[in-house]
């Protein structure tokens, strides 16, 4: 007998002669209910109340010994998913956090240089020579320029090897298939996100040259 069932024959099974648990009848005093007035009858009734109390309890342990354990693993699994889906979620915030912050060291400089590019604007061409911002500005992003390309040769670097390991005649899991892929597709939409920043690049280079010769 389980412990469940063993508090319920222990919860039924009152000493009368000390008398019930639940309404205090006691066959030694039958008249008397926890000081009052009392019967077999209502006894009856409180006992009753514990019978039905035993057989819910009964209905429940029945309920749980149906439940299938695949029920369980399928729980067990979705958890884990949504485990990995929170920590994909987490890691997404965690860049876009950082691109944010990125953005707003970008957007304090810009405002920056347009301050400068008023001053200069508003400078006589007289007095140009000794205005030294505009030709710290294209060295900053000349400089800049240099960090992206340098950046996007790696890029292409690591795409030309995963090219290659894909063609190399060995055993690859379907998985890895999937990382490559999906590293290979972010690649490519870095590259072309950034295309348009290249080529401002080529022209941000031709106004210096431009600049410089109207200077000097």
């Amino acid at each position: 007998m389980d412990a469940c069932m063993s508090f319920d024959v222990e919860y039924l099974s009152d000493d009368l002669r000390s008398g019930c648990k639940c309404c205090g009848y006691s066959e030694q005093e039958p008249t008397l209910v926890n000081g009052n007035p009392g019967n077999s009858f209502t006894h009856y009734k409180c006992q009753q109340k514990k019978i039905d109390y035993i057989k819910k309890q009964k209905s429940i342990k029945d309920e749980i010994e149906r439940q299938s354990i695949k029920s369980f693993k399928g729980v067990s699994d979705e958890t884990s998913k949504l485990r990995k889906d929170v920590s994909l979620v987490s890691s997404s915030i965690q860049k876009d956090a950082s691109a944010v912050e990125s953005l707003k060291v970008e957007l304090s400089q810009e405002l920056i240089n347009a301050e400068v590019a008023q001053q200069t604007s508003n400078t006589p061409l007289a007095f140009q020579h000794e205005n030294t911002a505009p030709r710290e500005y294209f060295q900053r992003l000349i400089e800049s320029f240099e960090e992206r390309m340098y950046l996007y040769r790696r890029q292409v670097e690591e795409v030309e090897s995963h090219l290659a390991s894909l063609q190399q005649p060995q055993s690859v899991s379907p998985q890895e298939i999937s990382v490559v892929m999906k590293k290979l597709h972010e690649t490519f939409i870095t590259l072309a996100a950034r295309m348009h920043e290249t080529h401002e690049a080529v022209k941000v280079k031709t106004l210096l040259n431009l600049y410089i010769t109207v200077i000097y």
